[in-house]
């Protein structure tokens, strides 16, 4: 009998890279994928789950749970000094504990009727599903997986606070009560940071989460809190997860499933470029130039008019260059959003996924994304437009990458690209040496994936279950 492997995906872009991993167990004779989704817009991963005959559970919705504010009280309330004050912070506090015991009280119940054996997720420091889910699966005894971690960054998780009154610790910002509080309690939880000491939650909701123990040892870095393991990709990531204090014992590297379509890809390169110029009315004597636009606006980092703003004036450099240009959406932006603008300068985007363009292109041009990687182990030199600040110390470990902040900058080296082959030279062959660093881009991370999760399986301490497809509880 085939056990159960469980997928709860947390967002758009958590289930964007489950994707392949839940099609991958689907072929498996020995697992079956079960995807719980506890978030608001579920409507695509119900759809894929349909098109790939995979089972899927539909929960209420669980919010983030630090949005919570004193209700009654309008506008006022909402005022970030009052809804991490003293007072907003205890009564939150309160709520948010009987809230996380709940919701956790929920999850068991249903893995134990499910006979969930492993738990994949995309994270351990996450908010709405993933403190209830991981705090059952580990007292049921579910093997709990961090399913597809990005690059560990403390820079941009401290970027992301920066300028928030509660997330600090400094005395002299006057900080919160009670994040005075769990700083002295819990002194990992406070980091040091070039914007001063803060917290990665705010007191009460840290407080919370402790007191319903499931509290992060350190949630400045993925796979310190209530997981057992935490799939990679490069040896280089794992040397970053361990500096950050993450056990080397959880750190499995095997590669990661959604590259083994790039490696695909790649080996049918000029295939691939013959098919793009007929598709995109190419001129191959000019460079192809991929671009995954950048989503500052989306998460929060920057405003999003002025994250529009900056891709108004990306669009324009690239839209004036003597190269062929295509763009590529992550999947948590709205194409509408972009479309106007990618007409107005006369370019294209894709409908294709990252993968099937990226082998083709000359050059890479994102914005601290994490398929910075793909490009390392492609060869394709890559300008990382940083217009945000965030200055991600993790990225600057890979090698062959050219961070640019502004749009004359980037079109001052797309120049520099496109006209001068011994810089290009040099940057590829960073980028090769990177690669190395690497689990084997070889085609097979989808066979060490399935094999391992084979392996749990014959450890798993439930019985196995199974249902019918779109069958909700």
């Amino acid at each position: 009998m085939r056990k159960m492997v469980l997928f709860l995906p947390s967002n758009a872009t958590s289930w964007s890279r489950m994707l392949p991993q839940i099609r991958a167990l689907a072929a498996s004779p020995d697992a079956e994928p079960h995807v719980v989704l506890a978030i608001e817009d579920a409507e695509r991963p119900v759809s894929d789950c349909h098109a790939m005959g995979v089972a899927y559970t539909v929960m209420p919705a669980i919010p983030r749970h630090d949005r919570e504010h004193l209700s009654g009280l309008g506008r006022w309330a909402q005022r970030e000094r009052v809804m991490h004050g003293f007072a907003a912070g205890l009564l939150a506090m309160r709520r948010v504990r009987r809230r996380l015991i709940t919701e956790k009280a929920l999850f068991a119940e249903l893995f134990r009727r499910l006979g969930g054996c492993v738990l994949m997720v995309q994270g351990d420091r996450e908010l709405g599903p993933i403190p209830g889910a991981l705090a059952a699966a580990g007292e049921l005894g579910l093997a709990r997986i961090i399913a597809a971690p990005g690059i560990p960054s403390i820079r941009a998780m401290s970027v992301l606070r920066r300028g928030q009154w509660r997330f600090r610790v400094d005395a002299k910002a006057f900080p919160p009560l009670l994040n005075l509080v769990a700083a002295a309690r819990f002194p990992a939880q406070a980091q040091p940071t070039d914007f001063g000491r803060l917290l990665f939650s705010p007191g009460w909701l840290t407080l919370a989460l402790a007191s319903a123990g499931m509290l992060s040892a350190n949630p400045w870095c993925l796979g310190n809190g209530n997981s057992d393991y935490v799939l990679l990709d490069s040896k280089t990531k794992k040397d970053e997860f361990v500096r950050l204090g993450v056990n080397d014992r959880k750190l499995l590297l095997i590669g990661s499933v959604d590259t083994d379509p790039l490696y695909r890809e790649i080996c049918n390169r000029e295939a691939l470029r013959d098919s793009m110029a007929v598709q995109y009315g190419f001129d191959l004597n000019q460079p192809i130039v991929v671009c995954s636009v950048p989503i500052y606006g989306e998460h929060d980092l920057m405003p999003m008019d002025r994250h529009l703003a900056e891709i108004e004036r990306i669009f324009e450099v690239l839209g004036r260059s003597a190269s062929n240009v295509v763009l590529s959406l992550h999947p948590k932006s709205n194409r509408e959003t972009y479309a106007q603008l990618a007409s107005r300068y006369g370019l294209q985007i894709s409908n294709e996924r990252l993968y099937s363009l990226l082998p083709a292109a000359d050059i890479f041009v994102c914005g601290s994304s994490t398929t910075i990687e793909w490009a390392v182990m492609t060869g394709i030199p890559t300008l990382n437009v940083d217009y945000c600040g965030l200055n991600d110390d993790a990225i600057a470990l890979l090698r062959g990458v050219v961070r640019v902040e502004t749009a004359a900058t980037l079109e001052a080296m797309l120049g520099r690209l496109t006209s001068d082959p011994e810089w290009y030279r040099q940057l590829a062959q960073a980028q090769n040496a990177a690669a190395e660093d690497m689990v084997p881009f070889d085609g097979q991370a989808t066979a060490r994936f399935v094999a391992l999760i084979e392996g749990l399986l014959g450890r798993c301490p439930m019985a196995a279950a199974s249902m019918a497809v779109g069958e909700r509880r």
